[in-house]
Order: C-alpha cells, then structure tokens, then sequence
C-alpha cells in the first residue's frame, strides 16, 4: 500500500479530508526535496549534463527489459539532434553517451575524420 492509500478508520468525512491534506503536504514535501537534489546536482556538474547522465542511466535501465528507445528527448529540443556517428556510445567524447548531437556537432565529427 502506497502513501496515502489506506481507507479512513470511521464514516467522519474530516478523516477522509485529513488524509487528503496529509498526501498533499508530503507529495509538496517531496516534489521540494526532490527539486532541491535536482538544482544541487545541476549547478555542480550542469544541467545539460545532468540530462546527458539521466538519459544514459534510463536508457541503461530500459535495455535490460529491452524496451530502450523511451529514454529519448521530448519537445522542441529532440528536433535539432541527430544520431552520432560513435561506435560505442558510452565512450565517446561527442555525444557523452546520449547517442545524439547537434546537426553542427554532427557536422564537426565528420570533419575531424577526413
């Protein structure tokens, strides 16, 4: 049973309406916390960064279900990326291991190799 999910212990509708309040303040509590983790990470290692790691761990999660391919970018941002022309993706250097780059990162990559 989640947080929250039991059943109020009398028929008084101000029991229901507490554990209401109660789920709310500990979900606020949470979000805040979490958010408080994720601006401390950010600010020492970047944020751009941050996602770079995040996507990586998630798609690192998925290919062991083999469901990989949900960790991908979402939004306007997922339309200026290509894939990255990498052998192995965790090892290199122009994509950090999300497997994408910009076009011009892309175009970079490509003249380093003539």
């Amino acid at each position: 049973m989640g947080f929250g999910s039991r059943k109020p212990t009398s028929n008084d509708p101000n029991d229901a309406l507490h554990d209401d309040r109660s789920r709310k303040l500990m979900n606020a509590a949470m979000r805040s916390d979490e958010e408080d983790m994720a601006r401390t990470l950010g600010n020492r290692i970047g944020y751009g960064r941050m996602m770079q790691l995040g996507e990586q761990l998630w798609r690192e999660m998925l290919a062991k279900t083999g469901l990989e391919g949900g960790e991908h970018s979402t939004g306007c941002a997922v339309t200026f990326l290509v894939p990255c022309d990498c052998a192995q993706a965790h090892k290199c250097d122009w994509c950090c291991g999300a497997g994408r780059v910009t076009k011009r990162v892309s175009q970079a990559q490509r003249e380093s190799e003539k």
